[in-house]
């Protein structure tokens, strides 16, 4: 029988006052170490970790010893990695799986649990050897590893303990991954925020910065790094000897919108039947992949059935940029209706509400629209609504669309001729023959 665990890598930032006044308080990356009070390894120092239950998945279990240790509830956890070496536990064999989980050391208003204690981690790291430090106020641990490339393609690497094993179980291993992880992440992604309060100095965030990957930054290169991550608050913080410095931020603005592009997520539709199956892929790889998949396009016009409203669309669309389209088009998320994303479209583009009543379904269709990154094979679900609508009260989704037009049916066709609308030919030739 193998029995399932998981080993928590914890990691935090601690603050040191300086002995120099006019310099900041010193940074550290910190763990959390637990000493064991019983065999295997009794009185060594391990990972915060334990069994996974039967009712639980690794990832339940991870959060629920994260709030056991440290009182901290809904943190993001990373997959570190699967620790399977059959000798890893003398009891039997235990497959433990590691999660990285990034803390704000002060938002930990509890004690830790008994035998626990945070650990300053320092290290070296380079081609072949990684020599790590782990210490506080009453202890200090050290172990070496040597690093070896497995595949250069990937970056693969492996590590072993070239010392006396200073920690239980194969847990020198688990924190040398978990480390490197942790750098690499630092430098592809922006999780050094989770280790940050909700406000902080450019200074904090770059000693953070060099703590983990031990290596002086550039001032100039790193703050344009950062530049668009970035708010600036109206709060000042006194730093050392120097005049007050402003605090700064995460850029909550940017975060939603790469969150928007990463959880795009549509229905999959059969184009014999125009209607959802019940898979969904994500937006971006059903363009790459021509998967069939819907999307709504609303027409509005005028109740003088004299002009249609059109959509020039924003000059960074990767499709058809700075074109001309009808009044809204967008892709029905997945488990939404096509009458829903209508609306929700229609409110994001252009700021409007309107119920269904108003809002008129006129068929669903087949169209194909694509370019040499973009595949886009949709199952169309086209509405039409006669509004008389002031466009300067309008409140133009940026994103999407850069300007929006009444134009009477002479002026749609001196477009088409000139290609400069997308070719939506169901829609144009619907208007052709509502508008006077």
């Amino acid at each position: 029988m193998i029995d399932y665990t998981v080993d928590l890598l914890i990691f935090g930032i601690s603050n040191k006052k300086n002995s120099n006044i006019r310099e900041l308080s010193k940074k550290n990356l910190s763990i959390i170490l637990v000493k064991r009070n019983k065999d295997p390894y009794k009185n060594m120092l391990v990972l915060p970790g334990g069994y996974v239950t039967d009712n639980e998945t690794s990832e339940v279990a991870a959060n629920r010893i994260l709030e056991k240790e440290t009182g901290l509830k809904d943190i993001k956890l990373y997959l570190s990695g699967v620790n399977d070496c059959v000798t890893r536990d003398p009891r039997g064999r235990t497959v433990s799986i590691s999660y990285i989980a990034l803390v704000d050391i002060e938002k930990i208003n509890q004690k830790l649990i008994d035998n626990s204690d945070w650990y300053d981690i320092d290290y070296v790291a380079n081609n072949t050897h990684i020599d790590i430090k782990l210490s506080n106020i009453n202890n200090s641990i050290f172990f070496s590893l040597e690093r070896k490339t497995i595949d250069k393609k990937s970056k693969l690497e492996k590590y072993y303990l070239r010392n006396e094993r200073k920690l239980g179980f194969d847990h020198e291993l688990i924190i040398t991954k978990g480390l490197m992880d942790l750098r690499d992440k630092v430098q592809n992604t922006d999780i050094v925020f989770d280790l940050l309060p909700d406000n902080f100095t450019i200074g904090a965030l770059e000693q953070v910065y060099e703590n983990i990957l031990k290596e002086k930054i550039i001032n100039s290169a790193f703050r344009r790094k950062f530049a668009d991550k970035l708010q600036i608050t109206d709060q000042k913080v006194k730093t050392g000897g120097h005049r007050p410095s402003y605090l700064y931020k995460y850029n909550e603005a940017s975060l939603k919108e790469n969150q928007k592009i990463l959880e795009e997520i549509i229905d999959i539709y059969n184009p014999e039947t125009l209607e959802k199956t019940s898979e969904v892929i994500s937006k971006n790889s059903a363009h790459k992949l021509g998967i069939w998949h819907g999307s709504i396009h609303l027409i509005i016009v005028n109740k003088e059935k004299t002009k249609a409203l059109f959509q020039q669309r924003a000059s960074s669309k990767d499709l058809y940029p700075n074109m001309w389209d009808i009044a809204v088009g967008g892709h029905v998320a997945a488990k939404e209706t096509e009458a829903y994303a209508c609306r929700r479209e229609l409110e994001e583009e252009l700021g409007l509400k309107y119920d269904d009543k108003e809002i008129l379904f006129i068929k669903k269709y087949k169209e194909e629209l694509s370019n040499k990154t973009i595949n886009s094979k949709e199952i169309v679900s086209m509405f039409i609504l006669y509004k008389d609508i002031d466009i300067n009260n309008i409140k133009l989704q940026k994103e999407e669309v850069k300007n929006i037009k009444w134009l009477t049916k002479e002026e749609i066709n001196k477009l088409i001729q000139e290609k400069k609308t997308i070719p939506h030919t169901e829609e144009y030739n619907l208007l052709n023959d509502i508008l006077k």
